[in-house]
């Protein structure tokens, strides 16, 4: 788990991303975020549809030895 904490950013406030999940998800300045919330269990989930992430790929499949970004198929 990595915590951070709620910062002021202008008259707003926010949650700083840690610059290693913003190397794992290759995310950019501007990139949409979804937030999800459960009042019952309190958690706060954040997607990033847009993400450059490369998806690893099973074994024995078709791709195997070729990583692509989610979104993209090779020939």
């Amino acid at each position: 788990m990595i915590t951070t904490k709620i910062t002021k950013i202008g008259n707003s406030k926010g949650i700083i991303i840690p610059s290693e999940i913003i190397k794992a998800l290759a995310l950019d300045e501007g990139d949409e975020v979804e937030l999800s919330y459960d009042p019952a269990s309190q958690i706060l989930s954040a997607k990033f549809p847009n993400s450059k992430q490369l998806k690893l790929v099973p074994p024995g499949s078709d791709l195997e030895g070729s990583a692509q970004p989610e979104g993209k198929v090779r020939p």
